[in-house]
């Protein structure tokens, strides 16, 4: 099932209930620009650099979005 939310964030703080459900699927969208910006759910994942457990689903789903919203302009 997909399900598309649009939850106004302000501050990160704003993000956080989003995350506790659907972490990993979560993508930021950037309005008002004369460009399209999308942007993963979370950091930089230091912490986990090179240990191949990164998850990249955000990275997939933002991709997705800006190639739909192109498609749309």
């Amino acid at each position: 099932m997909i399900t598309t939310v649009l939850w106004p964030c302000i501050t990160i703080r704003d993000s956080i209930p989003l995350k506790l459900v659907a972490f990993g699927t979560c993508v930021n969208l950037t309005v008002g620009l004369p460009i399209i910006r999308t942007s993963v759910d979370h950091g930089t994942a230091f912490d986990i650099v090179g240990k191949g457990i990164a998850d990249p689903g955000s990275l997939v789903e933002a991709i997705t979005l800006a190639a739909k919203l192109v498609k749309r302009r």
